[in-house]
């Protein structure tokens, strides 16, 4: 993240070789302490690159959805708050899926 912050829009090129993996650790990871520390990253991340974090939205509300009734509910809403910061245009096709 300390990358990501120094490059800022300038690392848009390597969000294909991160994010995926940050999200399939985010599944699969066991441990409720980095699993919220890699949302809270991902919710960063969001903010940083705005816009072209666009192509990993579903994913993104996949890793949402499955752990939105768990522990992690405060950096959930972090990261479904940057998000919708980031790409409000797009997130409104997620907000259905949000309020049950």
């Amino acid at each position: 993240m300390f990358i990501f912050n120094a490059l800022g829009l300038k690392s848009v090129p390597f969000l294909k070789n991160i994010v995926p993996h940050i999200l399939v650790t985010v599944k699969n990871c066991g441990q409720h302490g980095l699993r919220e520390a890699l949302l809270q990253q991902v919710a960063n991340l969001s903010a940083i690159v705005r816009e072209h974090l666009r192509p990993y939205l579903p994913a993104i509300f996949d890793v949402v959805s499955t752990f939105w009734s768990s522990q992690h509910l405060s950096a959930l809403c972090s990261l479904v708050e940057r998000v919708a910061a980031a790409v409000p245009e797009d997130f409104r096709a997620y907000v259905p899926m949000l309020v049950r």
